[in-house]
């Protein structure tokens, strides 16, 4: 299930889905969160380079095999060229793009016993976020 965290408290969230529908979830039933931290062009920019100069060489590759215009060495002139125009239309597609990044985070219960002011033993509850 994913959504926005609309609010938390000690037993449950509240999450928006789709604009204002909400849904209650007890914390028992959470067993962890990822938090989006937002896009990062760069990593987009190189992932997106790697990815484009991969696709253009084997395009153009391809499209030498396929035309029968292997002559040799020419396949391999056509793979760096086809990268050579990859490349950089990968590194703009990526850094426009950028790429989702996420943060892990585990709902648990902290359990500790403590002694209160008046004597006896009490047990407390919180939620580590």
């Amino acid at each position: 299930m994913s959504g926005g965290v609309a609010f938390m408290d000690s037993d449950s969230i509240v999450l928006t889905q789709d604009g204002d529908r909400r849904t209650t979830l007890p914390l028992s039933a959470v067993g962890r969160l990822e938090v989006s931290r937002g896009r990062d062009r760069w990593s987009g920019a190189f992932r997106g380079a790697g990815i484009g100069g991969l696709a253009g060489g084997a395009a153009f590759a391809g499209l030498m095999v396929l035309q029968d215009w292997v002559v040799d060495g020419w396949t391999y002139l056509a793979f760096i060229a086809g990268g050579v125009i990859g490349v950089p239309a990968g590194f703009i597609v990526g850094g426009l793009t950028g790429v989702e990044r996420w943060d892990e985070r585990t709902v648990a219960p902290n359990l500790s016993l403590f002694v209160p002011r008046g004597g006896g033993f009490g047990l407390q509850a919180s939620i580590r976020r």
